[in-house]
């Protein structure tokens, strides 16, 4: 895509250039993005934020810190993109140091904030401080933003505080499939394994979190056959996502299969146990002109490896 860009002459674009650090730096590419932003005459605040985001997402924090300090504005996003990069490795206390900071200068802490601080005192488990920054939550008006709520909610579920995370949970009014997972987790953290089912059946929208922390928790509780059962049916329901997502790229998007597309779906049906549909899928495009036959020996060898 980058050398698209400069094919394409948009080299000298902001807001292309804002964009490449901006991937770059999601892709944890910190040394590209920097590379980026050298070439650039002009920056603007997008571009600093992005440069940032990029070294604290990869967890180079000593050169975070030198782009943080050669701001020429520290905006709100440049401090809750320095506090959440240090929030992950549960450096609570250069967090605090960083929002002490914030508050003595002309920025307001957000729930996204706070919301980071939260999550560093989870990464650390620091109870005592996760539980002080609560109050300072609730005193300066964000108790009730979901970023903020579902911070405060996980931190207590994964310290294994179950009647703080239910005061959290209960009053919410917007629940969100982090909430619901939040206080899953915490229901098993405490043994309670009727509770945590009921919640994760009322959960309209279950994810990988959601079976993950249902799996985990019947294991560790020495409920061996629940949790190997709640694997099978999450195991299910992805092999009927996948055949939703394959049959809609040709009949929803007009896409065309290719070798790797089949290749895919041959694999994830034997994984799960549909020897013969995966067999079925390899005979049908070996049939078409969407896989060429030496793509088709491609597909035989996931099935056979699977069988193996």
């Amino acid at each position: 895509m980058h050398a698209l860009v400069i094919v394409s002459g948009y080299q000298s674009s902001l807001a292309v250039n804002n964009s490449l650090i901006d991937m770059y730096g999601k892709c944890l590419n910190a040394f590209s993005a920097g590379e980026v932003f050298q070439e650039l005459d002009d920056t603007n605040e997008v571009t600093w934020c992005s440069l940032l985001f990029a070294y604290t997402n990869s967890g180079q924090f000593n050169a975070a810190r030198e782009v943080f300090n050669l701001m020429p504005t520290k905006v709100d996003i440049a401090w809750n993109t320095m506090i959440a990069g240090l929030s992950r490795y549960g450096e609570i206390e250069f967090c605090l140091d960083l929002f002490k900071k914030m508050r003595q200068s002309l920025c307001e802490p957000d729930q996204w904030t706070y919301s980071a601080l939260v999550s560093a005192c989870t990464e650390s488990s620091e109870f005592l401080c996760g539980c002080m920054l609560h109050s300072v939550i609730i005193k300066n008006g964000w108790s009730s933003a979901v970023e903020a709520k579902n911070s405060i909610l996980s931190f207590y579920a994964k310290l294994g505080s179950l009647n703080d995370a239910m005061k959290v949970f209960e009053p919410t009014g917007i629940l969100t499939q982090v909430s619901w997972n939040a206080i899953i987790d915490a229901h098993m953290k405490a043994g309670n394994i009727h509770e945590a089912f009921l919640m994760f059946q009322c959960l309209l929208e279950k994810n990988i979190v959601s079976w993950t922390s249902m799996i985990t928790g019947y294991a560790k509780n020495g409920y061996g056959e629940e949790a190997l059962s709640f694997f099978a049916g999450m195991s299910l329901g992805l092999i009927e996502d996948g055949r939703v997502l394959f049959e809609s790229m040709r009949s929803v998007h007009g896409l065309s299969y290719e070798a790797d597309h089949v290749a895919c779906m041959v694999d994830m049906l034997g994984r799960g146990g549909y020897l013969a549909e995966a067999k079925e899928l390899t005979n049908k495009y070996s049939k078409t002109g969407y896989v060429r036959p030496i793509h088709v020996r491609l597909c035989w060898e996931h099935v056979l490896h699977i069988v193996k």
